[in-house]
Formats: structure tokens, C-alpha cells, sequence
């Protein structure tokens, strides 16, 4: 069978391409790759060829939004994750509480935690901790809810953010 060998890029359709250029390079840190230019080709979304960025090894695609190219985020449970290393964690949360940017955290069991956000088009993203000591994860996850607060529960007995419709995995009767 033939395999995919990674991921060359995704694409995004963004309300305001440069609110979402802004945000991506100022709060994430992404670089750009190709700016934005008028578009040479006919139908392209606004007007403009994608602008692209790069985020560490991942390239995105963004894409002015115009009356045939619509944005369409999802529910929270769509969404992009990237990992980010223990040591940086408490930078993150400060570097984004300076842009207003709020990371909502969710222990994603015994060896994750997940800290969610949105960016201004509405897109969900999360920053990734991993570890296989279930111990040290367990402490991070007390301390960063205490140093931090902001939990996130999916369908933990905790409840879902509001607005978030539940689905067949968080279904009303198990949310508390």
C-alpha cells in the first residue's frame, strides 16, 4: 500500500487575512513564506493568492474570505494541535494572556494536557504536553489550574464550554 509521508500543508479561510496574518505571526510566532499578494488567477477567495505561513514544520494556507469562500470552524472538537515542550508552558500562558489571547486547560488523561484556544476567525487550536509519567502530569495539571485557572472538560462529569453542542461522545445526560 502507499503511505503519506507527513503533512505538507492545510488551509484556512480567513474573515480578515490580515487580522489572521497578525494574530498568526505576532501571537504564534508563525513566519510568513509567501505574503500577501493580489491574485493573478481568476476566482481567487478575495481577490488575493494565499498567504502562506509557516509554523515550525508546518505550513498553512490562508485564504481571504469573500462571498464564495466562507470560513467554517466547527465545534471545538475540530481543531489543529501542536506540541510545545514542559519547560515553555508558563511562557505560553503569559504570552498569550499579553496578546488576550485565554488557553483553557484540559487534562486529556493520565500522560496529556491540552491547552485550547480560538484565533480570530474562530479556528480551534490546541498547544500539546505530553509525558509517560502519569505522576508529573497529574502535578502539572493541579499546578497549572491553580497558577492559571481557565479548566476545560469535554465530557469529564464536568460539562462542555458553553455553546459547544454535545455530541454522541459527550452526550447531555453524562455532562455534569
Amino acid at each position: 500500500m502507499p503511505q503519506i509521508t507527513g503533512l505538507d500543508h492545510f488551509t484556512l479561510v480567513c474573515r480578515d487575512l490580515d487580522e489572521s496574518i497578525r494574530f498568526y505571526t505576532e501571537v504564534l510566532g508563525a513566519t510568513i513564506e509567501r505574503p500577501k499578494r493580489v491574485a493573478t488567477s481568476v476566482g481567487s477567495p478575495g481577490g488575493f493568492s494565499p498567504v502562506g505561513i509557516m509554523m515550525g514544520s508546518i505550513r498553512i494556507d490562508l485564504f481571504q474570505a469573500d462571498a464564495d469562500w466562507q470560513p467554517y470552524p466547527g465545534t471545538l472538537a475540530q481543531h489543529y494541535a501542536f506540541p510545545i515542550q514542559w519547560e515553555d508552558v508558563d511562557a505560553w500562558f503569559d504570552h498569550m494572556k499579553r496578546h488576550n489571547v485565554q488557553l483553557a486547560i484540559h487534562p486529556a488523561g493520565d500522560r496529556t494536557i491540552s491547552l485550547y484556544f480560538t484565533d480570530p476567525t474562530g479556528y480551534h487550536f490546541e498547544l500539546n504536553l505530553r509525558s509517560n509519567q502519569p505522576e508529573f502530569v497529574q502535578q502539572e495539571t493541579e499546578r497549572l489550574l491553580q497558577r492559571h485557572g481557565n479548566p476545560y472538560f469535554w465530557a469529564d462529569g464536568v460539562g462542555l464550554p458553553a455553546g459547544q453542542p454535545a455530541g454522541r461522545w459527550a452526550s447531555p445526560e453524562r455532562v455534569g
